[in-house]
Parts: structure tokens; sequence; C-alpha cells
């Protein structure tokens, strides 16, 4: 078995002590089993802005008689060659973290995945690893709802979304989240049709009146099923037909391409915490107390998989708190979190910081 100082279970907002640690001189284990970097590079913030940017650009070609420009609106996307632009600067980026941490010789780095054997020892590669120290930061995947149908078919998570080099001529976008308004945006302004199927309206978690102002105006520009449940799927000669249930009739839509955006569940569920007593909550995101402990000393958690914010800024935060907790050589403060800003990167554009107003109302907040 290898003894190291800390060991660390993902390289997103987790190498926020993966690296600082090491320059202290501590024996650093890191443990990815996809590329380095974590969610917001590989999968998330850095590729789908720079798909997103370009259908800004497109949108405004669109919309520049509004400015008294006259342009002809009936451009050609390369969209293969976009796309293979941004998968290629991303894995450029990733790569360079492997190979500084290669370099640095208090950190060893593992690609693979980490499985709990116990409380403090980790496998990995057929090899076992133990530390006083291990931070869990795996983050989160994709929630798949379950549609009759839909498993088995090749429809699209964000991660595919990002990836994929033709530019289908209709999709339909199942789910109201930042994710599906941002992608759902960034096809449908580069030349796909684009529908949306939606419970009730987009970006239920901003204030009430935000989303449904968003939605408004959203839906003036790509067509927005409001109270479509989608009840099946049907995959048969390179097209999804979704059927969905909508105020009370059943309608069936056909496209090229199906986008699933329903959120996303933590992937603490790849670490074979049964192993441990490391607790979940209700919702599968690992438990942790004031301190980002988890009910396992010297384990901390932080980032998508404990479920409290699911921006990069919000883990950064997260991960030099715990960086300071560990080894600032300060008396133990509880993390307390600032009024947490977020963005949505669509059309129209959306911000907000801190809590909504039917939340503060929920409290009590006059």
């Amino acid at each position: 078995m290898k003894h190291y100082d800390v060991i660390v279970i993902g390289s997103g907002g987790a190498s926020k002590i993966t690296s600082p640690a090491a320059r202290l001189g501590k024996k650093v284990a890191c443990i990815e089993k996809d590329a380095l970097g974590g969610t917001c590079l590989n999968r998330g913030c850095i590729p789908s802005k720079m798909l997103i940017h370009p259908a800004d650009v497109a949108a405004q070609i669109k919309s520049a008689r509004k400015f008294d420009i006259t342009v002809d609106t009936h451009f050609k996307v390369d969209f293969n060659r976009l796309v293979t632009r941004i998968s290629d600067t991303v894995d450029s980026e990733s790569a360079g973290i492997v190979a500084g941490y290669n370099r640095n010789p208090n950190i060893d780095y593992y690609p693979g995945a980490a499985k709990f054997v116990s409380d403090k020892v980790v496998e990995v590669n057929h090899e076992r690893l133990t530390a006083p120290v291990i931070v869990i930061g795996v983050g989160a995947r994709p929630q798949i709802p379950t549609i009759p149908g839909l498993a088995g078919t090749p429809y699209m998570t964000s991660t595919d979304a990002l990836r994929r080099r033709d530019l289908p001529k209709k999709m339909i976008v199942i789910g109201a989240s930042y994710i599906a308004a941002e992608l759902g945006h960034a096809y449908g302004a580069l030349g796909t049709e684009t529908h949306f199927l939606v419970r009730s309206r987009l970006l239920r978690r901003e204030d009430r009146q935000v989303s449904e102002e968003f939605t408004k105006v959203f839906a003036q520009q790509y067509p927005v099923h409001i109270g479509a449940v989608p009840i099946n799927v049907n995959y048969q000669n390179s097209q999804f037909t979704v059927t969905y249930q909508n105020n009370g009739r059943q309608d069936m839509m056909t496209a090229d391409a199906l986008l699933i955006a329903t959120g996303v569940v933590s992937n603490a569920d790849t670490l074979a915490l049964e192993n441990t007593v490391i607790e979940l909550d209700d919702h599968n995101f690992v438990k942790v107390d004031e301190y980002l402990q988890t009910t396992v000393d010297g384990v901390y958690a932080l980032g998508d998989c404990i479920g409290r914010y699911f921006y990069r800024h919000s883990v950064n935060f997260e991960g030099e708190y715990l960086f300071n907790l560990l080894y600032g050589n300060k008396t133990p403060q509880p993390i307390r979190y600032p009024p947490v800003p977020h963005a949505v990167f669509s059309s129209p554009q959306v911000a907000g910081v801190g809590k909504t107003e039917e939340e503060l109302k929920a409290a009590g907040v006059d």
C-alpha cells in the first residue's frame, strides 16, 4: 500500500488542493477517471462558452437590420471546424495539466477510477493508497430521466453536444435548465431548428418574474412547448420521435437529434462508499459539515458532489477555504459563503446573485 499526505479524487475544483499542497512539500496523489481539469474545462464552462459566442455572433448577424445594417443573413457555419477548434483547445489545456503534474515530484497522477476499500483506503488501477487527508471532488454528471424508449438511443447530453461535429437540421431539447437554454440557443442560432419541451417554464431556479420573462422572450426566437411532458422516445432510421402529453392531449415530434438537459446527479455513487461510513443525503450528494468534512474524520468533499452550488467559482471558493483549513495554521473557522453570483449565457442573458425573492419570502425575510 502506498502512503501519501493527501489523496485528491478529482481534478476540477479539487485542484485547489493538489498543487498548493505539493508546493508545501506534501506528497499528493491525484486520481482522475476522465481528462484532467474537471467539468468546467472539459465539458462545461469553457467549451460551452466557446460555442455560445459564435452563436451570439450569428444571432447578431440575423438581427443586424434592427441597427440599420444590411447584411446577407444566409450565412454558412463550418460546424465541424468550429467544434474541432474548441475540442483541440480544451484537450491542449488538459494535456498541459498532465505535463505539469508529471513534472512535479510531489504529485503522483493516477488516471483511473477511485474506489474506497475502507474509510481511509482508496483503490485505483489495482493499487491501494492511503492518507490522513482525503479530498473528494468528483463532480456530477447529466441526469437521465426514465422516459420509456430513451435508453439505448443515441441521444445527447451536454457532454455529447459539445463534441458533436455535425450540425443537425432539427433538434428536440428535453429540459428547462440553464444547460438546455444555453446549448439549445447555441445550436438554434447556428442553424438548427430547435424545439424545447418544457413542463412549466424555463430557468425555474431564477426569480419567478425573471424566469417568466426569459421564457417569454426566448420563445420569440425558438419554439418552446410549454406544458409538454415526454412519455415515450422512439429511434428509427436516424430519426427520434418523442411522444409527449400537452395540456391533456398527446402530440408527437420528430427530429434528427435529441438533447437531454434535465439536471445533474452526483458522481459520489462511483466511489463504492458503501465500503465506508461516509454518508450521502437523500439526493445522493455527499454529506459534509460546516468544515466540508464528511462523516469520516479527515475525509472532505467539495464541489458539485456535495450539492450546495454548481459553479466553478463556488468550488474554487470551497477549495481555497479547505486548503487554508488544512494547511493555514489558523484556528479552524466554518465555511461562510458570500452571496454567490451566477449567469446564464443564453438569449437573453440572465445573471443573479444570492437568494431569489421566493427563497427570501419562504425564509420569512422582510
